[in-house]
């Protein structure tokens, strides 16, 4: 797995830009795709680990996959 390292200021940045913006972004190379992703887990990694466990009835193996 590779950590992403976003600065804050690159953070902000892409705060403000639409998920079909970021998504445009997520083809580009280096840092601005990174940031992208990382927007883009921000905003639905909760509701998508929230789903898992829905959809598994189970916390610790949506944990697990997630």
């Amino acid at each position: 797995m590779r950590v992403i390292s976003i600065n804050e200021e690159m953070k902000n940045q892409t705060s403000q830009y639409s998920d079909q913006e970021l998504c445009i972004l997520l083809s580009d190379q280096g840092s601005s795709a990174d940031a992208a992703f990382a927007e883009i887990y921000s905003r639905y990694s909760s509701r998508l680990h929230a789903y898992c466990v829905k959809i598994l009835n189970d916390y610790d193996e949506a944990s697990d996959i997630f």
